[in-house]
């Protein structure tokens, strides 16, 4: 398959932030990508030819229609001495006329770059605008009045008015076209749509003038800017924040991150955990350091030279934020209820709505109110954003439920005589009784059946699903969207697929409080355990089917915060049916966690599972532990210790009888003896696993036993007999589906070809296995397949060529721990560039590599050692 080339035209000013992301995308994707720029510097007689030149050789041309298009071009047509227009409209018209497929968006105008204004006189600019929204015009309606090319027909076009929906609506586009390219490029696009994370606009936002108006004034190109805004619980200072965050955002266009501190929970997350959420938005498997200023350290690295807007919503304190601060060009916004200084900024305080500003916000809900009424409920409400919004509802339900016409005066008699006509003596300000009657109220309309299963969806801290509500409390669809409608629930506008809903913290908070017994609360957390459990192991089944690899993890990624909350919570628990479930759930993320954890949560997870186990009593359950902490810490570079645990495992398996067990364990020792250069004894267990494998009929285990088998052989020096294994595992992988094991099967046949001298051959199957490991987020293997591309294309002459991949092939390693992949990648870079004559740098890379070698017990350390001592001779 050729590498798909496309071209990437769009306004040189005004929307190059836009194409940048989009190149970025393109080209991890494997596309050859060619743009404006290529055309950059030659002499304006060269820049038509050049850009012809470009088109031709693309595959597709993708057009971004802004409102700005530089300068117009002298006679881009020759044919038609009369029409004018840009270079970049010339792009668009010029594509069409070579029949090129070309994807062309009308870019809204919010997305040009901030204060961006043609340059010339006035007749010049008016020109200018005259060209442009005739272009424009054209692209939108896919027509060609008035060109050279009226005569071609109406094309189709989208209009695009947020970077999301641009990067949406090219994946979309570029599916029909290149499909062969689709996946690799829709992994890239979700990457770059994950760098912008802000929720969006609040519905039904009002007021707020004065405090916009003082945050406005700020200038946020100016440096790393802290807008605190604190105020009491339901005040709305996130929908503020949230606001704010959107009028600023593009002034910030490489991303923009939104942090949920939660501060007003038990456990918030620490300023290392924030740090590493930014972190792992860009690489998501990295291997990070336990210290915070080691985190710090990496995040201003990823934002330097950036300009990247980090909202943190309901921060705790600010120890929690102060390490947030980015790098200069940055912009941090930051919410709280509480009152802290950030590098000497004080935090702008949010108080409640003005009167009229909450009036105002009860109309919204209910139009109906008379002036009296809506100033009494004003008052009750003590001008909270929250309080109103839910006291509107619930009029604005009454009024349904009463042939449009609400009983306001019932409703505000019922707010006095609770608890807000004297205030409770406990309460900290009336603010929180002010939410916590109006909760009550809203609750009160409820059943008793609804009021106990709304109580029951408390426990859940993040977005769930309808599946997960009915399983924790009962939910059917009608009660969820019951309280949806009172305000009691709000639907997730954030997430992909199907509904799913959150709580407000404060009605979390109320929720939780009000489920009258321990009991209760318990078997609520035990509910949700069992129902992720379940979700747990789905993924597995998902992942292991044909052709389900990507929904299986698609849907632990959804899911990931719920299975970590289910296991923080049965981790502390005594109880045998607790223990159990923890077991399930443990058991439910063995294939699609331990590709997606880090390999030390991983060992968290498996440590536990182990000592549940044995204080079960439970020697299957041991084995597979043992087994699986051996695999854990192989993936860390640490065979020996490896070892220990899978002999640990084989004894236990083999008591009881688990022969699959016992053939996964022998496997993975010979694994371990491989990675410590002994490939004869790995022959030895690699075929007693293949004998278990087909004798209890487990194909999968089969097609990894005879990848270890090929692997091993390659060791020896047999290659041809090495191919042979590879291509009946590869087989094997393509029959019953599992990507992975065929994306592993192609790297090894790229290594076997590469060791009979045939690299271009090699090369083949590991882009074949990069493409594979993208697809499925397998950061090991794709990490593998560059360096391998790397070693092939070194064989080919290639050093530059070669240190390319080494370069990233490096980067995963170390997000991921893999220290044998880091050794590897840092020798053979080494290498390259002693070949290009920098010496200095060659011996640095290869004491690094040693060093390392060295800690992993790497049967390649003595050459590595070897040939730095030659170097520095």
């Amino acid at each position: 398959m050729s590498t798909p080339t496309v071209f990437l035209s769009a306004a040189t000013v005004d929307l190059s932030t836009w194409r940048d992301v989009l190149h970025g995308a393109f080209s991890r994707a494997g596309f050859h990508v060619l743009t404006q720029k290529h055309s950059f510097g030659a002499a304006t007689r060269d820049v038509k030819q050049l850009l012809c030149r470009h088109i031709d050789e693309s595959h597709c041309v993708i057009h971004l229609a802004g409102l700005g298009y530089g300068s117009h071009a002298d006679e881009p047509f020759p044919s038609h001495p009369g029409f004018q227009c840009s270079w970049t409209q010339f792009e668009y018209y010029y594509a069409h006329s070579k029949k090129k497929e070309v994807i062309a968006f009308v870019c809204a105008p919010n997305l040009s770059a901030a204060g961006f204004v043609e340059t010339g006189d006035d007749a010049e600019r008016a020109l200018k605008e005259k060209l442009q929204q005739a272009h424009r015009k054209r692209v939108a309606s896919g027509k060609f009045e008035e060109t050279p090319l009226a005569a071609l027909p109406q094309t189709s076009n989208e209009p695009v008015d947020t970077v999301e929906m641009l990067l949406q609506a090219v994946a979309g586009a570029i599916g029909t076209l290149m499909r062969p390219a689709q996946q690799r490029l829709q992994v890239e696009l979700d990457r770059a749509l994950s760098l912008h994370q802000l929720p969006p606009l609040p519905v039904n936002f009002v007021g707020r003038d004065d405090e916009l108006e003082k945050l406005r004034v700020l200038n946020p190109g100016a440096g790393a800017i802290i807008s605190g805004l604190r105020g009491m619980g339901g005040i709305g200072k996130s929908a503020l924040g949230v606001v704010l965050a959107h009028e600023w955002k593009e002034r910030f266009p490489d991303a923009q991150f939104f942090l949920d501190a939660r501060g007003t929970q038990a456990s918030p997350p620490s300023a290392g955990d924030l740090l590493a959420q930014v972190i792992q938005t860009y690489h998501p498997l990295a291997k990070l350091p336990e210290d915070e200023a080691a985190l710090q350290g990496l995040y201003h690295q990823l934002l330097a030279d950036k300009r990247v807007l980090v909202l943190v919503d309901n921060a705790k304190d600010a120890a929690q934020v102060a390490p947030l601060v980015p790098p200069e060009g940055c912009g941090l916004i930051v919410t709280s209820r509480q009152n802290f200084l950030i590098g000497g900024v004080a935090p702008l305080f949010v108080g409640k709505l003005p009167n009229d500003q909450a009036i105002t916000l009860l109309r919204k809900y209910y139009p109906a109110l008379s002036d009296a009424d809506a100033a009494a409920l004003a008052a009750l409400c003590a001008g909270l954003p929250l309080a109103l919004k839910l006291a509107g509802s619930q009029l604005s339900l009454d009024a349904s439920e009463r042939d449009g016409l609400a009983n306001v005066t019932g409703y505000i008699h019922k707010l006095r005589s609770g608890r807000l006509a004297t205030l409770d003596a406990n309460a900290p300000d009336a603010a929180e009784v002010t939410i916590s009657e109006t909760l009550r109220l809203s609750e009160e309309m409820l059943s008793v059946e609804d009021r106990i299963a709304w109580r029951k969806l408390g426990i859940f801290t993040t977005s769930f699903d309808a599946a997960a509500a009915e399983a924790v409390a009962g939910a059917t669809d009608e009660m969820l969207n019951r309280w949806v409608r009172r305000s009691l629930l709000e639907r997730d506008s954030q997430s992909a697929g199907p509904d799913r809903y959150q709580l407000h913290d404060l009605a979390t908070d109320y929720a939780r409080q009000h489920l009258t017994t321990t009991g209760q609360l318990d078997a609520a957390y035990l509910a949700h355990a069992e129902h992720y459990a379940a979700v747990a192991n789905e993924t597995s089944d998902l992942y292991k089917q044909k052709g389900s690899t990507l929904a299986g993890l698609d849907l632990f990624d959804r899911e990931r915060l719920q299975l970590e909350a289910a296991f923080t919570w049965l981790a502390s628990r005594t109880e045998a049916p607790s223990q159990r479930t923890l077991l399930n759930l443990i058991n439910g993320v063995a294939y699609t966690g331990n590709l997606l954890f880090h390999p030390h949560q991983r060992i968290t997870w498996l440590e536990a599972q182990l000592t549940t186990a044995r204080h079960l009593n439970d020697q299957q359950e041991e084995g597979i532990a043992l087994g699986n902490l051996g695999l854990a810490y192989y993936a860390l570079g640490e065979p020996r210790r490896a070892i220990e645990y899978h002999e640990q495992a084989l004894v236990v398996l083999r008591k009881i009888g688990d022969r699959r067990g016992e053939g996964a364990t022998l496997g993975s020792l010979g694994l371990a003896y491989a990675a410590l250069g002994e490939p004869r004894r790995a022959i030895e267990f690699h075929e007693q696993a293949l004998i278990i494998s087909r004798e209890i009929g487990d194909r999968r285990g089969e097609g990894s036993d005879l990848g270890n088998l090929g692997n091993a052989y390659a060791a020896l020096g047999e290659p041809r007999r090495a191919i042979k294994f590879h291509k009946q595992y590869l087989d094997i992988s393509r029959e019953i589906g599992d990507r992975q094991g065929e994306g592993n099967a192609l790297g090894n046949l790229g290594n076997a070809y590469a060791d009979l001298g045939e690299p271009r051959r090699a090369i083949e199957y590991y882009e074949q296995q990069l493409i594979i490991s993208r697809e499925i987020g397998g950061r090991r293997g794709e990490g593998n397949s560059l360096g391998n591309l790397g070693n092939a294309y070194a064989a080919l002459g290639e050093p530059r060529r070669a240190i390319e991949y080494y370069e990233q092939a490096l980067i995963i390693s170390r997000e991921i721990g893999d220290r044998r992949g880091e050794g590897n990648s840092l020798f053979n870079w080494a290498d390259e560039l002693w070949k290009l004559g920098d010496h200095a740098a060659a011996i640095t890379n290869a004491e690094a590599a040693l060093e390392i070698l060295i800690a992993i017990e790497s049967p390649h350390a003595d050459a590595v050692r070897e040939q730095l001592a030659e170097w520095k001779k």
